[in-house]
């Protein structure tokens, strides 16, 4: 109840007035006889909300517009965590507290009640409602991260193999034939494992391109083994047999928000915020009351404006303008990088398994991420011959993501690295790195960075750019670009100058615009220009292209302009393709193309194909120049292995480093499960043929499934979470059971129906009627148990039917007494013989 205060208005006799006869009224305020009570001190117990929802009740004293806390700590625990909980605490101990009444939101007040920002804490008492609303400057509350788990959850303990097999053939008619098999393997127990990289290939051998143990620890991985070293900006990774430490942030359960800038907002209350970029929503969540970080997972790499949307639950709007950058190659932010690597330099040069050099190897370096727009970083490598250090710094700021880099060694080289991009904006992006290197000693220059020893890698990247056999060089590489939504205009320049040796460059420009756009039609002009060292060329064309279900026909003419030297050549260019996609062809899509261009008098007829079948992945090419008469041919091969938890199975849609496999067991080999990973359909699994998921490691999933027929059935509809490592290959299995809708009639052995029983069955209830029939949801081949109204106790077994429309009448059961249990969900193949449908 809420304190009262009454006017009293009493009238008294007539006085006279000194001034005239006029008699008056005496009105005055005050409270009734009894009613003193009710405008004094009051105790009352009342609810206590934060951010616009209730977080407890306490115990007050108050009085007129005041109130006084009886229990101070109770109030400090029910809030979020204070940075400064004292100062906090030492408002709400102080008595007589302003319970700022004037605020309490009734119906004819605007939008603008209900909010009070104080300079420490503050309370609106309602005393009609017994509810006090409690506010804290956003600057004492400490920040909500997003996840509330730091880790990934541990891993499936069994041993697992996960092995990705590659194969290519290829040849022409006339020249030399050449095979290429790459193996990834993993064998894993959990966060340990063995990983090893293997290659043959044509004039090589066998070899292995890494063959190490890892093991991943919170924060931490650990590896022995023959495996690649990070390096540095100016001479790349180096592979050593040796062994190190690094930190990691793969494990973590945040790790796409660490490695953005955090986006904090202070919520007044539960309000839904929306992170939009260009105007499009590209995240959105709701969050509790107080400082939250946003969650930016959805968010894009690269470093941007980004602009908040927050709408409260009352209906207040407001937006908030933030930058946002995201690399997963730079520290995130509040985080370290550290490492550190010791063993024997390899050397890829030799066709050999595992070949190892002379010389001793070590590298260590940190990083730190200042703040969100600034990283510094260091790094030290050294062998018996020279020691290198590299210094470096990324600036991310909203135009340009900038990285500056400088290295110096103890055999004299020394170098720097200036590279500038736009980190991903919508219109205009680019891109520029410039680069110079000044090799001391090539010999053991070479040594360290192994950039002597480079050849194509059995990843099939390019070899490095650096090659101190040819001494110091100056290089310089960018794109420019700008888009609109039926254009783009590009403009690319790359410039090396090679000690004693001429500079070569190519700089030009480029374009591309689509001039119609109708139905599956579509007209694109492009053409290029270029200014080489060795002199110029430059193209001008048109392409129509036109769309269909699951196909696409091109065709395109131009015209190849080049000079070079004395030498004038202007050729025509003509093109016509097609592409056509089927899906479900063993078990995937199967894609064919094929082709025509005559260029320049060129006349080339080519012919691809390309099947992702459920266990194996198939692809081929085939080309003939009409000119030379050769004919080039390519046949590729792409299945991945899984084997753990007394499971085998092959995948031929992608090459993962780990698996989940799905198995359904009691349902009917006819019944089909969606498989919904995240919510998203992956795959379809039944009885006896289980489904081996490729899947992304250090990711945390939720699978479930969901029927895909019609038959009627019960199933286990439990959502499993599970979380992968490099290798493993947990087995998630549900049940199931068919249910057939079953009617009939219950007896005792003597023909006597059993009247008004309860029935009772695995997840099946049910009851017989006057004259004794039944009808109820079951499986099949399970048992029921029959509770009479007379105390009458037996057990009947249903009888198997075959598939069919989902119901059956079961004719007359035998329901036996006796203290047999009940087979809760149990299938008998043979049902008891007196059952007579």
């Amino acid at each position: 109840m809420s304190a009262l205060a009454l006017m009293v208005v009493s009238h008294a006799p007539a006085r006279a007035n000194p001034a005239g006869s006029t008699r008056t009224a005496l009105i005055t305020v005050g409270e009734p006889s009894g009613f003193s009570g009710l405008t004094g001190s009051q105790l009352a117990v009342i609810d206590i909300y934060f951010g616009g929802r209730r977080v407890g009740d306490t115990k007050i004293q108050f009085q007129g517009n005041t109130v006084t806390f009886l229990d101070p700590d109770k109030i400090i625990s029910l809030l979020p965590p204070l940075l400064d909980p004292a100062m906090v605490r030492s408002v709400f101990a102080t008595a007589g507290l302003d319970a700022n009444v004037g605020l309490v939101c009734v119906a004819a007040r605007s939008r603008e009640c209900g909010l009070l920002v104080p300079e420490t804490a503050g309370i609106i008492f309602d005393q009609d409602r017994f509810r006090a609303d409690v506010f804290v400057n956003p600057r004492l509350i400490s920040v909500r991260p997003i996840s509330q788990m730091e880790f990934l959850l541990p891993p499936d303990p069994g041993l697992s193999l996960v092995d990705s097999l590659g194969l290519v053939l290829a040849g022409s008619s006339g020249g030399r034939q050449a095979y290429f098999a790459q193996n990834h393997a993993m064998v894993s127990s959990g966060n340990t494992r063995l990983r090893g990289d293997m290659a043959l290939a044509t004039g090589f051998g066998l070899q292995a391109d890494t063959l190490a143990v890892e093991i991943d620890r919170p924060g931490w991985r650990y590896s022995a083994g023959a495996f690649w070293v990070p390096g540095i900006e100016l001479t790349g990774r180096r592979k050593i047999l040796g062994a190190g430490i690094s930190s990691q942030y793969d494990t973590r359960l945040d790790k796409h928000e660490i490695e953005g800038t955090p986006l904090v907002v202070f919520l007044n209350q539960r309000s839904r915020v929306d992170i939009l970029r260009e105007g499009r929503v590209v995240a959105s969540s709701i969050y509790d009351a107080g400082n939250r970080q946003l969650d930016t997972s959805m968010l894009p790499e690269g470093a941007y404006q980004v602009m908040v949307r927050v709408q409260e639950a009352g209906g207040g709007q407001r937006e908030e303008s933030r930058f946002f950058a995201r690399s997963p190659r730079i520290a995130a932010t509040g985080q370290d990088i550290a490492f550190a690597f010791a063993g024997v330099v390899a050397d890829n040069r030799r066709r050999r398994f595992l070949a190892l050099g002379e010389a001793p190897f070590l590298q260590a370096g940190f990083a730190r991420r200042i703040n969100p727009e600034l990283e510094l970083d260091a790094t030290l490598m050294a062998t018996d011959r020279t020691v290198l250090g590299e210094v470096g710094s990324y600036v991310i700021t909203a135009p340009a993501q900038l990285r500056i880099a400088a290295i110096a060694a103890t055999d004299g080289s020394y170098g720097g690295v200036i590279s500038v991009s736009s980190q991903g904006n919508v219109h205009f992006n680019y891109n520029f790195d410039l680069r110079r290197i000044s090799v001391g000693s090539r010999e053991a220059f070479g040594e360290l960075t192994g950039a002597a020893s480079v050849r194509p890698r059995l990843d099939g990247t390019d070899p490095l750019a650096l090659d101190p056999a040819r001494g110091s060089f100056t290089q310089l590489n960018g794109v420019a670009s700008y888009s609109v939504p039926r254009a783009q205009l590009l403009f690319s320049v790359a410039l090396r100058r090679q000690r004693n040796e001429r500079a070569s460059y190519t700089v030009g420009p480029a374009f591309r615009w689509e001039v119609l756009r109708a139905g599956s039609l579509r007209a694109t002009f492009n053409g290029d220009l270029a200014f080489t060292t060795a002199g110029r060329s430059g193209f001008l064309g048109l392409s129509l292209q036109v769309l269909g279900a699951g196909s696409t026909i091109s065709s395109g003419i131009g015209l190849r302009s080049s000079k070079t030297g004395d030498d004038h050549d202007t050729s025509s260019i003509r093109t016509i393709t097609g592409a056509w996609q089927v899906d479900e062809v063993a078990g995937g899509p199967l894609g064919v193309g094929a082709g025509y261009e005559d260029d320049a008098g060129r006349k080339l007829l080519s012919a691809s194909a390309d099947l992702r079948g459920d266990r194996l992945a198939v692809s081929g090419d085939v080309s003939r120049d009409f000119g030379d008469g050769n004919t080039q041919y390519s046949l590729g091969f792409q299945t991945m292995l899984a084997a753990g938890n007394g499971g085998i199975s092959l995948n031929g849609g992608g090459a993962m480093d780990s698996s989940a496999v799905v198995e359904v067991r009691g349902a009917r080999k006819s019944d089909r499960f969606e498989v919904l990973v995240d919510d998203t359909v992956a795959g379809f699994v039944a009885v006896g043929k289980p489904l081996s998921l490729p899947l992304a490691s250090y990711r945390q999933y939720k699978v479930r499934l969901r029927p895909a027929g019609a038959a009627p059935l019960r199933y286990d509809d439990t959502e499993r979470t599970v979380a992968l490592y490099p290798g493993n290959v947990p087995r998630l299995v549900w049940t199931a059971e068919p249910v057939v809708t079953m009617f009939g009639r219950i007896v005792v052995s003597d023909g006597t129906p059993i009247l008004g029983a309860n029935i009772a069955g695995a997840k099946s209830i049910g009851q017989t009627d006057e004259h004794g029939y039944f009808q109820i949801d079951a499986a099949p081949g399970s048992a029921l148990q029959l509770e009479g109204p007379d105390g009458l106790a037996c057990r009947v077994v249903l009888p198997t039917v075959p598939d069919g429309p989902g119901f059956a009448s079961v004719g007359t059961l035998i329901c036996r007494r006796g203290t047999e249990p009940t087979f809760a969900g149990a299938t008998m193949a043979n049902p008891n013989a007196e059952n007579r449908p």
